[in-house]
């Protein structure tokens, strides 16, 4: 394990930095370790088109391995999104789990763009429990999900509005 802490600080540092991983995969496959075909993997994706020919079939080779990463190597190496932050973005944040500053908490990273702690859930539960916090959060890509899963019952939802903001008329 504690060979492998050089590259992991490597990729945790210059997360945009795919060399970083693939000189990792070079040496976790002369070690005969299985992970090195993930970070191949994970590398080509990125450089893939959604529709792409092939594309479905490695990103369903790149979820099995994923599925098989330790809860530690996921924080690490992941791309997650980040979701519920609280800025008005037109789409979506445009910040990835990757590019946020690290801090002494491996689940917890900063950003910069909106000022705010991310923090890294590894369920669909837990991500539930921070953005009814009002938590901006990046979800483990092996969580199942489904649209709107982060907002699971109208009290849940109720308990992200702002009373000051809802005078309770009717919408027209």
């Amino acid at each position: 394990m504690s060979d492998t802490l050089p590259f992991l600080r490597a990729i945790a540092e210059e997360s945009d930095d795919d060399a970083c991983r693939l000189v990792f995969a070079d040496w976790l496959e002369e070690r005969g370790d299985w992970r090195a075909e993930f970070l191949r993997l994970d590398c080509r994706l990125k450089g893939m088109a959604e529709g792409e020919d092939g594309r479905a079939a490695l990103k369903a080779r790149w979820d099995e391995l994923w599925s098989r990463l330790s809860p530690g190597w996921r924080r690490v190496v992941g791309r997650s999104p980040i979701e519920n932050c609280s800025l008005a973005f037109k789409f979506r944040c445009p910040e990835r789990w990757e590019k946020l500053r690290r801090t002494e908490v491996a689940a917890v990273r900063f950003c910069d763009g909106c000022r705010q702690r991310v923090f890294y859930c590894g369920s669909i539960e837990e991500a539930r429990e921070h953005a009814a916090d009002g938590h901006c959060i990046a979800v483990d890509a092996a969580v199942a999900r489904s649209p709107d899963d982060l907002f699971d019952g109208e009290d849940v939802l109720l308990g992200l509005l702002d009373v000051d903001d809802w005078d309770g008329a009717d919408d027209r």
